[in-house]
């Protein structure tokens, strides 16, 4: 058989539910090694061979990216070197996340990581499962940025490459989207993802504006969508129409810190510093760890007058960054002694 693209699974890179940054490659992934498989699809008329990576998320479920999967009519797992028969659970095409069902594996299930828990700058590993008995890592980096609407995460691996890895909550969100299961959709989720990514690696902020205008038009409920508009405003210098697309994709869903920090910022640029304050206070209350969001909540409490609560500020960045609450003293506190 001809041999289709070797892929490994991005989202192996998040699913380490203990702070990788502190351990060693070596111990990653021994950590990780009895989750993994290979995972063989067969086209049989076709005489393709597609092999990609996979990972236990549950007893009998292995999760992967369904274009490993794509056109087969057979599904193997291979662990510890013997193959096992494997059907699809639950397949959301959009977004490219699978899950397989198989049977006579007594695998360790992988920890459940949490994207929330993710942050710039940190050591992240990602790794895929080989033809042999043991897996390797493929690459060492950083997390350059932490894109919460697009749900996409992005390392500088030592080839000075840039990929991407998709939530591991898209895989445990799998049973909710059966009307994924087919691939009617045209223009698929990730595709957009990676349009966006490339026009703005390029700097192309007209590009970037006309493809997230398209965007919206195409999934006007998507919340990734109105995220994506709201970031191509900014670049363009569009403050009001950024607010409004970051206030669009919060009305679909609330929940994540980053937009609410990005809407402050937006706020803040555009001179309204009473907005600002409210959309920092949501996206600390969201996440308490989010040193950018409580440097800009103290910030715009200076700007106000408001020394008392500026103070509080700083006392929380004592707690969570010493360094940054020094620099904030400096500049916010010290200023009014």
């Amino acid at each position: 058989m001809k041999k289709g693209l070797q892929c490994f699974v991005a989202i192996m890179v998040i699913f380490w539910g203990m702070p990788a940054y502190s351990r060693t490659a070596a111990e990653v992934l021994n950590a990780v090694s009895p989750s993994l498989v290979m995972i063989q699809a067969d086209n049989i008329n076709n005489n393709i061979r597609n092999k990609g990576s996979g990972v236990f998320v549950d007893t009998h479920l292995v999760a992967t990216n369904c274009h490993v999967i794509e056109d087969a009519d057979e599904i193997w797992i291979i662990y510890k070197g013997k193959q096992h028969p494997a059907k699809v659970q639950h397949a959301d095409w959009d977004r490219d996340v699978c899950t397989l069902s198989v049977f006579g594996i007594h695998a360790r299930a992988a920890v459940r990581g949490n994207t929330n828990s993710l942050k710039a700058g940190s050591r992240i590993y990602a790794i895929k499962k080989r033809a042999s008995l043991q897996p390797t890592p493929l690459a060492e980096g950083v997390i350059l940025a932490i894109r919460s609407g697009l749900m996409s995460y992005y390392l500088d691996i030592e080839d000075r490459k840039l990929y991407y890895a998709l939530p591991v909550e898209w895989v445990y969100e799998l049973p909710g989207r059966q009307h994924k299961i087919s691939k009617a959709s045209e223009i698929k989720l990730h595709d957009l993802l990676k349009k966006s990514v490339e026009l703005e690696e390029k700097e192309d902020w007209n590009g970037l504006l006309r493809h997230s205008l398209r965007w919206t038009e195409l999934r006007p409920h998507e919340y990734a969508a109105w995220f994506n508009l709201g970031n191509a405003y900014v670049k363009s210098g569009q403050y009001n129409k950024a607010i409004e697309s970051f206030k669009r994709a919060l009305d679909i869903n609330s929940n994540y810190s980053e937009t609410w920090f990005k809407l402050g910022i937006t706020y803040n640029t555009a001179g309204q510093y009473v907005e600002s304050i409210d959309a920092f206070k949501k996206a600390v209350d969201i996440d308490s760890e989010n040193i950018s969001a409580w440097v800009n909540l103290g910030m715009n409490y200076y700007q106000v007058g408001k020394r008392s609560k500026a103070k509080k500020v700083y006392k929380v960045l004592k707690k969570l960054d010493p360094s940054t609450a020094k620099d904030f003293k400096k500049l916010f506190i010290n200023q009014r002694e």
